[in-house]
């Protein structure tokens, strides 16, 4: 059998989960998980995932990390950080085995939702830095499309300018010099 790593320290990112790792939380001594997937925790403690994630988030979630799962990643945290935060395991009603087979593929189609509600919620991050670079080329376009125009305004003027003076070049060696006040000297 796979043992459970009991600190979350000893996890790496290396680390594989167990070959047959248990999907429930059971109050019996040595049964429990040391880590539990947010679907896990939402099903088996009164919390919602969305409180998870904004704790997760606000950095209240001590040892909460990713671990790989048969859909990708999926976050998981610690059962002694849950029992700190005060939430109580959820009183469970006894069940027939077919209501045992309904709560795992519930418990599978919630880890499904919280691994798609992730991929959505990375997309949305990565649309918005998208458009965020869009509207900044945007932007240095639109600047440099008036620096060219500015630049285009000033060569004309340069040209005309050059133009100008060539004119005044040309006229200058057609009119004869004139002798100064007293006349020329030398020669």
């Amino acid at each position: 059998m796979t043992e459970i790593a009991k600190n979350p320290a000893e996890l790496t990112e290396s680390a594989s989960p167990p070959a047959n790792p248990p999907n429930r939380y059971d109050p019996r001594p040595g049964i429990n998980p040391a880590v539990m997937s947010f679907a896990n925790v939402a099903r088996d403690f009164d919390v919602s995932v969305t409180t998870l994630r904004r704790r997760r988030d606000a950095g209240e979630l001590d040892g909460a990390h990713k671990i790989p799962s048969p859909t990708g990643e999926t976050w998981v945290v610690p059962l002694e950080t849950i029992l700190e935060l005060g939430y109580q395991p959820r009183e469970k009603e006894s069940a027939p085995a077919d209501d045992q087979a309904g709560s795992d593929a519930m418990a599978f189609a919630r880890e499904m939702a919280e691994f798609l509600s992730g991929l959505v919620e990375n997309s949305q991050r990565q649309l918005e830095a998208a458009e965020s670079d869009r509207k900044n080329h945007f932007e240095r376009a639109v600047k440099a499309e008036a620096a060219l125009e500015t630049a285009k305004a000033e060569t004309e003027r340069l040209r005309q300018e050059a133009e100008r003076l060539q004119a005044e070049l040309e006229e200058a060696k057609k009119t004869p010099k004139k002798k100064g006040f007293w006349g020329s000297r030398g020669a």
